[in-house]
């Protein structure tokens, strides 16, 4: 049911889909621990994806979900190591990220 309603979340209008990111941090406290990972990859597929119209909204929406879920997380001390595992993630992936873009406008420079 879970993995189900997160296929259909990036496909919803973004205000929508800002509001239930935001109340899936209930959903993946009292959730199996491999549900929470899936509401936590979510967060970082929508954490990486961009909105043309708004760059910064599924930032802003994913952090404010993260940070809740970062808070709230003390009831479920099991997961901490999850849930660090896939900020790394994260972090890992947006620093390649970062890297292909400086590397890319190197390339386009020296042409």
């Amino acid at each position: 049911m879970i993995s189900m309603l997160l296929q259909r979340l990036r496909t919803l209008e973004l205000t929508l889909e800002a509001a239930i990111a935001y109340n899936l941090v209930d959903l993946a406290l009292v959730a199996p621990e491999e549900s929470f990972i899936d509401v936590v990859r979510v967060f970082l597929l929508i954490n990486c994806a961009t909105n043309l119209e708004d760059p910064g909204f599924p930032n802003n929406m994913v952090l404010a979900a993260q940070t809740r879920l970062a808070r709230e997380l003390d009831q479920k001390p099991d997961l901490y190591d999850v849930y660090l595992v896939e900020l790394l993630t994260l972090f890992g992936d947006k620093g390649v990220a970062i890297q292909n873009v400086a590397t890319s406008a190197r390339n386009v420079k020296k042409r």
